[in-house]
């Protein structure tokens, strides 16, 4: 059995022990910021030519971004889906739909 240290700041550690011989050395490295340990893909879902595709970009665990959606994404993609669902609040407040996490502006009777 091996077991894995792996530091996740000044104040945690994680050991992870298992019957695998591969180490981080194998996994590949984050598209993000080029770290060795990426053990997660973007699930942003592309459009056009390749509709039904995934991004599948590796992610390591500092460089992946839970958005809205609840699935991890690549930073340009969760800035892609963070900006989409602003202008889709805006919309929706210009035309006086409300929407249960945002708050309505309303005009006093003054």
């Amino acid at each position: 059995m091996t077991c894995r240290r792996t530091s996740l700041g000044p104040s945690a550690t994680v050991f992870t022990c298992g019957r695998s011989d591969r180490s981080a050395k194998d996994l590949p490295t984050c598209s993000n910021c080029g770290a060795a340990n990426a053990r997660q893909i973007c699930q942003f879902e592309l459009t056009g030519s390749k509709t039904g595709q995934c991004c599948n970009k590796p992610l390591c665990r500092t460089c992946v971004k839970r958005a809205v959606t609840d699935r991890d994404l690549c930073p340009p993609h969760y800035k892609l889906i963070m900006q989409s669902s602003g202008r889709q609040a805006a919309d929706k407040a210009c035309r006086g739909e409300t929407d249960e996490n945002m708050p309505v502006a309303t005009k006093s009777s003054d």
